[in-house]
């Protein structure tokens, strides 16, 4: 009868740290609540701001970088554990990205400067393997801006342009992690020409000697060297050069483009397609010949989701649209709010976020479209105008920001909104730190929990035998 007692006690004693340690698991694995990023003045002054880490949700806001005229949000590292940002200290009129480099492990809890890194076109590009940043760089003295391959703590600088005699910018690395592309300008500023080099290094070769009026690119290399690049004619249109792999000739690619504002584009290797974005249409450039294959005038914004498998069309007329990049899958999405704004996708890629205006009650309102499902998902109501400022590197948070400078935190899957209460205004939210998930197996407690609760009891009965 005993051995019968002490073996139910030894199961329930199994099924109470089971239950336990699910619980454990369950509330550890919610989302953590991400950790605001933001810029901000003590004193008032615009030029005069000072980088914060506000945990959302509590009363916790401390400063971890000083005072520099500004501060602008870079990228993530390859691994998503490092996120880089540039404090300017030159004036904002001239350069607003311009400055030294800082990185912020994603827990916010480790802080560091890139010593002796100078970053002049707040754009960093890492190589394939992850190993090194490719970037524009200023000297210390600011006289000359080359390229610099960086480790990825800033602890080895590496100048790969020390004897070009011009301004060197906007880097580019190729997919296939062999060739730096970069824009050469004069010092004077009057000419400008696109150059490459070997990833380790090497005399830069020009590409564009014999292309008139080169005005700036539209498609870096992303794989093989499918550089499109924009001209300007005399008599103001705008035209798309293609430069050919094998001959290193410049070709016509579609036809010329009379707007006045110059085009965007997009190539999209999947779809074998460039897609062209001018102000009032959007066009199908078979990326091959140069063909246009499909047109949708009267656009009011075109925009991609994350991973640039569907293209999301607003007409001029309120109407949204999701269109497939190689033209062949089109389709209009009804049951949208009265006087929608698109605001963008999110990172998951299967819904779009709308903002609205109710003439009726004065509000604003955000709202979630399923794509796949056609379903409409009202996501925060306010009497002021609403943004969404960033969202968090795993797309589960996103912060909206209101006209009156109150914020709010809103998870996506919950709807748990959260307000954030700042003492100051933020000048310019950076990022959301989604902090390390540190979350106990159900599994490793039931083992441990049962070793520990199986040798209490044999231990006892031993000594109950003595």
């Amino acid at each position: 009868m005993k051995r019968v007692l002490r073996w139910t006690a030894v199961l329930f004693g199994i099924g109470l740290i089971g239950m336990a340690g699910m619980l454990a698991y369950v509330r550890s694995t919610r989302d953590p609540r991400p950790i605001l990023l933001f810029s901000a003045s003590e004193d008032g002054r615009y030029f005069h701001q000072n980088v914060y880490a506000y945990g959302i949700g509590s009363a916790i806001r401390r400063q971890i970088i000083p005072t520099y005229l500004g501060f602008n949000p870079v990228a993530w590292s390859p691994d998503g554990e490092w996120f880089y940002l540039i404090g300017s200290r030159t004036s904002l009129e001239y350069d607003s990205f311009a400055g030294e480099a800082w990185r912020l492990s994603r827990d916010g809890r480790r802080i560091q400067r890139l010593a002796n890194v100078m970053v002049q076109g707040g754009v960093l590009h890492w190589t394939p393997d992850g190993q090194w940043i490719v970037t524009d760089y200023w000297s210390e003295q600011g006289m000359n801006i080359g390229v610099y391959r960086i480790s990825p703590d800033g602890r080895v600088v590496a100048d790969l342009t020390p004897n070009f005699d011009r301004y060197a910018t906007e880097t580019h690395i190729s997919l296939d992690g062999q060739w730096i592309y970069f824009v050469g300008t004069t010092p004077d500023y009057q000419k400008r020409d696109i150059y490459r080099m070997p990833i380790a290094g090497g005399a830069p070769e020009t590409l564009t000697e014999d292309l008139d009026n080169f005005a700036y690119v539209l498609v870096w290399p992303d794989m093989g060297e499918s550089v499109i690049a924009v001209t300007k004619t005399e008599s103001g249109d705008w035209r798309l050069n293609k430069l050919n792999s094998e001959t290193h000739q410049w070709l016509p690619f579609y036809e010329a483009i009379s707007t006045r504002e110059p085009p965007l584009g997009r190539m999209i290797r999947a779809a074998n397609h460039f897609v062209l974005v001018m102000p009032d249409a959007v066009v199908g450039i078979d990326a091959g010949s140069g063909e246009e294959t499909w047109r949708y005038e009267g656009t009011k914004s075109a925009w991609f989701t994350f991973d640039s498998k569907w293209l999301i069309l607003q007409f001029a007329e309120s109407k949204l649209a999701r269109l497939h990049p190689d033209g062949l899958a089109y389709s209009e999405l009804d049951d949208l709010p009265v006087g929608f704004d698109f605001m963008g996708a999110f990172p998951n890629s299967q819904s779009i976020l709308l903002e609205s205006f109710d003439v009726e009650t004065g509000q604003y309102s955000l709202y979630e479209f399923e794509i796949e499902k056609s379903r409409l998902k009202r996501l925060w109501t306010d009497d002021e105008w609403v943004s969404v400022e960033d969202w968090s590197p795993d797309g589960k948070w996103f912060v909206i920001h209101a006209s009156d400078d109150h914020l709010i935190a809103l998870h996506i899957a919950s709807r748990t909104v959260l307000k954030i209460h700042l003492d100051i205004p933020p000048t310019n939210i950076l990022a959301l730190l989604p902090p390390i998930d540190r979350a106990w197996s159900p599994v490793g407690l039931l083992v441990i929990g049962s070793v520990l609760m199986l040798g209490g009891v044999i231990r006892r009965g031993g000594r109950r035998k003595t």
